[in-house]
């Protein structure tokens, strides 16, 4: 009887970034690897994806998430399940082996950005997810490294495998903005410091001819375009969001050079967008974004807006023709046939099986 492997799908169904993403990657990447009739995806609803593949779909939401899922892997005869989303369920068939892939321990590290009621339910179903799972999945050494730190894993129970970079090319079409500008695509949250790059920008705003723009929402973005707003070049600085990804990309490829200035992430999947669009980018310096950029990228001083403003200085007048070079040897690390294989890898040996492909 061949395998069946369930997939948490909730986030690949209805979120456009972050876990969206990822979870998509990886559905997508196992479909390539494994038959798809042995392959069932978990989701409380759909909203903004589509999939061919089989899917449960149960609107009770969370309690069927966390419990009554149990009868629906019974009833599918799940043998693995994979929590992409950094839970697992508390209700669970005896022989069923399980993987999680716990994206970050922010929530942890930078407790500010979240409510307290979310950091206590984070770190309860991650905690739990790790003693439970057979396997743990995570997407950077950084993150392992705290998994090892807060929940005192073994080592050996824990697999780096990185995000996979998107390989298709991205069409080029008509500039949606008609000057020079650097892009910052990224959430609006407080560790991902787009009043840092503001501040940056408005103290070298009249030595540059290039405008500053903002892609994407949160609860931070209102802050920020106040600020931006009192300033008196505000016409300069541009707030977008709910575009396709088709827009956002068009955005990247025509910009001069994009900027992530946060301080701490778990991986950073922007940075591998901005080396897909051929386009140099500077980071703060952490150690995440040297695990995923390493000498591709340009770097400032982690929370220096002084440092931040002669940077967007020099990588605007540098030749960026090497850095952008290193980037594309870069994705060459995050290749999708290396995760997808390791994935597959991981499902097959917990059912003592060799992969088949």
């Amino acid at each position: 009887m061949a395998t069946k492997l369930g997939l948490d799908a909730k986030r690949a169904f209805n979120n456009h970034s972050g876990l969206g993403v990822y979870s998509r990657g990886v559905i997508e990447a196992v479909e390539k690897s494994i038959s798809t009739e042995n392959i069932v995806l978990f989701t409380p609803k759909k909203k903004i994806w589509n999939s061919s593949l089989t899917t449960a779909i149960n609107p009770i939401g969370a309690l069927w998430r966390s419990f009554f899922i149990y009868f629906d892997l019974k009833k599918y005869a799940i043998d693995v399940y994979h929590g992409l989303a950094g839970e697992l369920p508390f209700l669970l068939p005896n022989k069923l082996k399980t993987v999680v892939t716990i994206h970050d321990l922010l929530f942890l590290k930078f407790p500010e950005d979240y409510p307290w009621i979310d950091r206590f339910i984070y770190n309860f179903k991650a905690r739990y997810a790790c003693k439970k799972a057979n396997l743990i999945i995570t997407i950077s050494e950084v993150t392992k490294s705290d998994i090892i730190s807060h929940y005192r894993i073994a080592p050996n129970k824990i697999k780096v495998i990185p995000v996979a970079a998107p390989t298709a090319p991205i069409a080029q079409t008509n500039r949606l903005h008609d000057k020079n500008y650097i892009l910052c695509i990224s959430s609006f949250l407080g560790r991902k410091n787009q009043a840092l790059l503001l501040e940056a920008y408005l103290k070298i705003v009249d030595e540059v001819a290039y405008d500053l723009i903002f892609i994407g929402s949160g609860p931070e973005k209102k802050m920020v375009k106040m600020l931006a707003a009192a300033s008196l070049h505000s016409h300069r600085i541009h707030f977008i969001s709910d575009i396709s990804d088709n827009e956002k990309f068009n955005y990247l490829h025509h910009c001069l050079f994009s900027v992530y200035p946060s301080k701490g992430e778990g991986f950073g999947i922007p940075i591998l967008e901005s080396f897909l669009a051929n386009k140099a980018i500077l980071l703060s310096d952490t150690p995440i974004h040297r695990e995923v950029a390493g000498d591709a990228a340009y770097y400032f001083q982690n929370n220096s807006a002084m440092d931040l403003s002669d940077k967007l200085l020099y990588v605007h007048s540098a030749n960026k023709a090497i850095h952008i070079e290193q980037g594309k040897l870069r994705l060459e690390k995050f290749a999708e046939e290396k995760s997808n294989y390791e994935l597959t890898e991981i499902y097959f040996s917990l059912m003592g099986r060799a992969p088949r492909i």
